[in-house]
């Protein structure tokens, strides 16, 4: 009975194997005139078969050495997106992994010419005898012919042309470039192709040599089915197909059946995927290169000259479209294939990106948020730090030619909370009311305007203003009595002088001054309380606007890229620094020698000290310039300042609308969270770096003139405080004076009272409230900007004085905010 048994199955593979051979036969006798034609197709001057560029994924690297901290380039990322692959060269590829696919996929590679007419007849007798697929009827050099030039179709044609395509392809190859190419092709799952993918995607190895006999086994199992084999999302059947390869190791003599068994029993399994490198942005930064390199069409130089439109234009059913609709929907697939293209480049070029990131910077950013920002569920915080570069008044030593082009480079950045949970990008992405930080550039606006630093405004508190639509506007904060050069109510940050500075200057200037800076100005409102920060900024923008002071009035762009790089080495795009006179070379020094003077308290006075770089000794050792702000509430508190070599903007808040800071236990304002986060910062990153002092401006007339908004009259009355108020004479609800302004008929200015009539002397010792409202007599206080229908103000009359003497002031430290 078991001998019947057994001829009938020897009768059955027998019958098997006979079929084969006999459809084997008549196909290739059917099908030989078309090889013939196939064949002589190929003769000529087309005759070469030419694979593919074989697609890599792209690497991303930090600054190579052009940054104040000199670190080389060193590795951050890749980019790839559903084809993960990194070629590498056949040595690079272990000796077990190349034996294994080997005596699995193709056992005669290297004795066949391409086609190999006895493997495919050995194959389907294994298939038969086993019961299953273990081996295939393909040579490896046609798996290659189909991955890379045909397809996966299963048509004679097909496999017709695979097979010719295979024969020429051996004869221009080495049989090692063959399986170079192959093994750096094939997929493995888990969007893994080739071997360096796989082995980094389920064992977490850096390097594929780092594979044995047990890993070899389990890639070569893969070959077949990559998904239904794919040990993290099937591990038994990875495991059984890997005993299937174990088994055909032993048997071709590959290795010994204690080996095949030691695997078994100790090499478990990989059920997780493990990359050991970022395959995709995982950060702020290298996410907003991406977002450059896709947008940017000076970087691949992709545009719409790349795209062949009258052809799309031409493939479109136009019957009862408009022209309008047609236009649109070519501009929209016009956009697409740019995109698509990009997105090939990128993903597919093996590019090497180098960026303008320092690590050193990044590092230090980082840590100062860990070290310095209040601990909170609720608010965040957004840093942007770019660098200055450098130039001839430089000492020659500090400043060789590779840093001469780096100003507006982007040292370091910090978008949010964590990018894993939030991808919005605060620091380029979500604009935030610039609370004070936006005086800086209303006092630009005013020195472009030809006024001076040491000009003079009312400082003192309770001053409101109609607006053009009749509503009364008054900041809050408390202010100084009498008139305060216009350095003083910088450092002091004071609300009521440039609401009137504002309104002197004219806030088209101020917006002017601003756009030549960088900031984006299309949704800030012309509004009396401008100057106090209506509307939003970027903390890229803010960084920007601020680099240009350090650099005399020179603006450039944040940058992210500093070149690219071809597979082959050649370098296909390299940035090329441009700069743009926003502001005069002494309307930016005069600002800076005013930040300055804000952060180092020469005069007393100052919000921003504890942004200042400090040796050992708690002595300055790097000069920093620099500006608080804070918004109502507070909802947003600043800090923007630099050094001769950086410039940082640091924002803190709630990444989720204006919502009041509270419950951290202190007030939370520009001087107390934002500039700490600064300060250790720009410490960290200046370690070991030459101090280098800022330029000064060129020296200003000794006398000032006292700047007044026309119609406003002057405070005149003492209280016991000090400070002086005006007194709503005639009950407008603006604040007048007791005291008629006498007017001089054949003077052109306007002589003024004593602006301090009660104590001329008396010190500042209070800090304004950088919280600016609205305040309406018949209501409640509502914040700003100013419920007003009318976008456009009036500028109003300007009357200039120059007094003989100006009272003055005493100085004293005040508290910080």
């Amino acid at each position: 009975m078991q001998g019947l048994k057994l001829l009938k199955r020897l009768t059955s593979i027998s019958v098997v194997v006979l079929c084969f051979a006999m459809v084997v036969s008549t196909t290739f006798f059917v099908a030989a005139p078309q090889l013939g034609a196939v064949a002589d197709s190929f003769e000529g001057e087309a005759a070469d078969v030419i694979l593919p560029p074989q697609a890599a994924r792209s690497a991303v690297f930090t600054s190579d050495g052009n940054s104040p901290s000199g670190e080389k380039a060193q590795f951050i990322s890749y980019l790839s997106d559903a084809e993960n692959r990194q070629p590498i060269p056949l040595d690079d590829i272990p000796e077990e992994v190349i034996r294994a696919i080997i005596a699995v996929e193709d056992a005669e590679f290297y004795q066949h010419n391409g086609v190999n007419l006895k493997g495919i007849t050995r194959a389907a007798v294994k298939n038969a005898s086993s019961g299953s697929v273990v081996q295939g009827g393909s040579t490896i050099t046609q798996q290659l012919i189909k991955n890379t030039i045909l397809n996966a179709e299963q048509t004679a044609d097909r496999k017709i042309t695979e097979a010719v395509l295979a024969t020429r392809i051996e004869k221009e190859l080495t049989k090692d470039q063959i399986l170079e190419h192959y093994l750096n092709e094939v997929y493995f799952g888990a969007g893994a192709y080739g071997v360096q993918a796989a082995a980094e995607t389920y064992w977490g190895y850096e390097k594929a040599e780092e594979m044995g006999w047990g890993e070899a086994a389990l890639l070569a199992g893969l070959i077949k089915n990559p998904t239904g084999n794919d040990p993290t999302l099937n591990p038994e059947k990875a495991f059984e197909r890997r005993e299937v390869i174990l088994n055909r190791l032993v048997t071709v003599g590959e290795i010994t059946k204690e080996e095949a068994e030691r695997i078994r029993d100790e090499e478990e399994i990989p059920v997780d995927r493990r990359t050991p490198f970022d395959i995709k942005p995982t950060d702020y930064f290298v996410q907003e290169v991406l977002e450059q390199l896709l947008k940017d069409p000076t970087i691949l130089g992709i545009d719409e000259t790349s795209i062949d439109t009258e052809k799309i234009r031409a493939e479109i059913d136009t019957d009862g479209m408009s022209e309008e609709q047609l236009e649109k929907i070519v501009a929209d697939e016009v956009a697409r294939e740019i995109n698509d293209l990009r997105r090939e480049v990128i993903y597919k070029g093996g590019l090497k990106i180098y960026t303008t990131l320092d690590k050193k910077a990044q590092e230090a950013a980082e840590q100062a948020r860990t070290d310095q920002m209040p601990e909170s569920d609720v608010y965040t915080m957004a840093l942007a730090s770019i660098d200055n570069g450098c130039n001839d008044r430089w000492d020659e030593a500090l400043c060789p030619e590779n840093r001469r082009n780096q100003a507006g480079a982007v040292r370091a950045m910090i978008g949010g909370p964590d990018f894993k949970r939030e991808k919005f990008n605060i620091a380029t992405q979500g604009g935030q009311q610039p609370g004070s930080t936006m005086k800086t550039f209303v006092l630009a606006a005013a020195l472009e305007d030809g006024y001076s630093q040491n000009d003079t405004v009312r400082g003192d508190a309770g001053c409101s203003f109609r607006t053009p639509s009749g509503v009364l506007y008054t900041p809050s904060g408390k202010g100084y009595g009498g008139r305060q050069t216009l350095a003083h109510i910088t450092q002091t940050s004071n609300n009521c002088g440039f609401v009137r500075l504002g309104q002197i200057v004219g806030n088209q200037k101020t917006l002017n001054v601003a756009k030549r800076l960088g900031i984006d100005t299309k949704n800030m409102p012309d509004v009396l309380s401008l100057p106090l920060g209506a509307g939003d900024m970027l903390p890229i923008e803010v960084a920007g606007a601020y680099a240009a002071f350090p650099n005399d009035g020179l603006y450039s762009e944040p940058w992210y890229i500093e070149r690219i790089e071809d597979a082959d080495g050649k370098v296909i795009y390299e940035h090329e620094q441009q700069t743009s006179r926003a502001v005069s070379q002494q309307t930016a020094r005069q600002i800076t020698e005013v930040l300055e003077g804000n952060v180092d308290q020469r005069n007393g006075i100052g919000t921003g000290r504890r942004a200042k770089i400090l040796d050992e000794n708690e002595e300055i050792l790097h000069p920093v310039a620099g500006k608080t702000g804070t918004t109502n509430g507070p909802s947003d508190v600043w800090f923007a300042g630099y050094s001769a070599y950086y410039t940082t903007a640091v924002w803190y808040g709630s990444p989720v609308g204006d919502e009041q800071i509270k419950g951290l236990g202190f007030n939370p304002f520009g001087g107390t969270i934002s500039a700490p986060i600064f300060g250790q910062y720009m410490t960290d990153i200046h370690e070991g770096l030459e101090p280098v002092n800022f330029a000064e401006p060129d020296p200003n007339a000794s006398r000032s003139r006292y700047l007044r908004v026309d119609g406003e009259t002057e405070p005149c009355v003492s209280l016991s405080d000090g400070f002086f108020r005006g007194v709503d004479q005639d009950g407008d609800g603006v604040s007048d004076c007791s005291l008629e302004v006498p007017t001089d008929p054949n003077n052109t200015t306007t002589t003024m009272p004593d602006p301090n009539p009660g104590n001329p002397n008396q010190p500042p010792t209070t800090v304004p409230d950088q919280n600016p409202v609205t305040t309406d007599p018949n209501g409640p206080v509502i914040t700003q900007p100013e419920p007003e229908t009318t976008t456009v103000l009036t500028r109003p009359t300007v009357t200039i004085e120059e007094p003989p003497s100006l009272p003055t002031f005493e100085t004293l430290p005040i508290p910080q905010r």
